[in-house]
């Protein structure tokens, strides 16, 4: 993959054509609604097959196209774009069911897309969030015109992170389902003209149902739309890992031996609340030998934070932010889903993060703290096709005695469940971490390390003890298999 910090795309070729809310019948009988972008010459959509790009969303697909203009964007450089409306959303049929119909209707839509006339057989799908869950339900089912995938921040088993904690339930999901009810323009959810100003204007804020909990049947605005009662009562009080959690669509870690060998690039954030799934995708699609490539940064949860420097307050300097994320899309897009997806020997490393610290600690004008951070320098390693983890990371050394070299904050899969835990300690005392401004700093051969903290780094593993880590190379990274992070 080209460096996705600075992604250069051609510029446009075709005009653009768009068919609006053509639909799409799944198995049940329900019809999709769907936006086609055609590439265009003189007014007319191009006649030979094209590549297709495909993106699922329950966020109404006229908002996120006039948000972010992906599709546009993408036809105009000769894709077919395919937009659609999630069942029971907007101006799709059907009722929305959480993430579980995902699975049944991305596949049939994909099967749909191989019977048309404008598509060359090869499909790329992208999304962010739930329209990431999206890709990875459909890849459950094996479809065979899927060649290249880019789910940001997705999951991987709803029920041990993301939508539960070993378990416990992550409310936000029940807020979505509060949220979501109340934004959804479906003729079909709403046919009492009522009911919308009833949720969106006259109803309890979800955070004073918080004070209530657990909430129950017929208690809340969710009475008003039955099909999201159901659900967020379902997933609230099923607490049991059993076949309802391994359902393709909210546990691709139990299907992915049926993917298909799609080119994926999965990308996360330090500070994402995906930052585990991220990794066990990555983990569980590579020990598979998929082709498969990882994608980290210091970002919060969205489709345009992998183009900010900062998360919150904190910002980690110009090497945190790609230059373009869709520049990144359309570079993996141009290799794998418009080419027959062969790899060059770039020597590239299957796994690029962002390395946090090292800044001045002081405050922007804007109010940031200087944090710092860098990706690391590219360094010679295996090619995408043999990506997979074949060894296990090396031991972690003992402590030397003596002059230790600078280190920097490096994230291992112990700390990567939630978010990486970065401490700092000093040389003396590598089990009783304290204060920062204690701790002992050296001075580095490297010059440049002349711009970073020369402060001694320990990462945490479990049980909280810490252990030296030497200044590494981490573009190289190759993680183990999952049994370190799945605990």
């Amino acid at each position: 993959m080209t460096d996705p910090l600075h992604v250069v795309p051609p510029r446009p070729e075709f005009e653009v054509i768009v068919e609006r809310n053509v639909p799409v019948t799944v198995r049940d009988g329900v019809t999709l609604a769907t936006d086609i972008f055609h590439p265009a010459r003189d007014g007319q959509p191009v006649t030979e097959p094209s590549p297709v790009l495909l993106l699922r969303t329950p966020y109404n697909k006229d908002e996120v196209e006039a948000t972010m203009g992906y599709n546009r964007w993408f036809a105009q450089r000769g894709y077919v774009c395919v937009i659609q409306d999630c069942r029971g959303c907007y101006e799709s049929g059907g009722d929305v069911n959480f993430l579980f119909p995902e699975a049944e209707d991305g596949f049939d839509t994909l099967e749909w897309i191989d019977q048309q006339p404008w598509s060359n057989g090869r499909v790329g799908t992208w999304g962010t969030s739930w329209m990431g869950w999206t890709q990875t339900a459909m890849a459950a089912l094996g479809p065979k015109n899927l060649v290249a995938m880019v789910p940001n921040m997705s999951g991987a088993d709803a029920h041990q992170c993301t939508v539960r904690q070993g378990g416990a339930m992550e409310l936000r999901f029940i807020a979505w389902a509060f949220w979501h009810s109340a934004t959804n323009t479906q003729s079909r959810l709403k046919q009492d003209p009522w009911i919308d100003p009833a949720l969106n204007l006259g109803a309890a804020a979800f955070h004073e149902w918080l004070t209530r909990m657990p909430i129950r049947e017929g208690q809340t605005q969710l009475a008003l739309v039955p099909a999201y009662e159901k659900w967020a009562l379902e997933i609230l009080t099923h607490s049991d890992r059993d076949e309802y959690w391994k359902h393709p669509s909210v546990c691709p870690r139990e299907h992915w031996d049926n993917f298909p060998d799609a080119a994926t690039l999965i990308v996360g954030g330090w500070y994402d609340s995906y930052t585990r799934a991220t990794f066990d995708n990555y983990i569980g699609l590579s020990e598979r030998g998929r082709r498969v490539r990882l994608l980290v940064g210091p970002w919060t949860h969205g489709s345009v934070k992998p183009e900010l420097t900062y998360a919150g307050d904190v910002d980690f300097g110009p090497d945190a932010a790609l230059d373009s994320f869709r520049a990144v899309h359309f570079d993996w897009f141009e290799r794998y889903v418009r080419q027959d997806g062969s790899e060059p020997s770039d020597g590239e490393a299957p796994v690029k993060i962002f390395i946090m610290g090292g800044g001045s600690g002081e405050r922007s004008i804007g109010g940031r703290l200087q944090h710092g951070g860098h990706s690391p320098p590219r360094t010679p390693c295996t090619p995408l096709a043999d990506s997979r983890p074949t060894r296990p990371m090396s031991p972690i050394p003992q402590q030397p005695t003596g002059s230790i070299p600078p280190t920097r904050f490096l994230p291992t899969a112990a700390t990567s469940r939630r978010w990486p835990n970065w401490v700092r300690c000093p040389a003396a005392s590598p089990t009783r971490p304290r204060r920062p401004e204690t701790v002992a700093s050296a001075r580095s051969s490297n010059p440049a390390d002349s711009t970073r903290s020369n402060t001694r780094a320990f990462t945490a593993v479990p049980r909280l003890s810490f252990h030296w880590v030497p200044d590494p190379t981490f573009w190289s990274f190759r993680p183990t298999h999952s049994s370190t992070i799945s605990k």
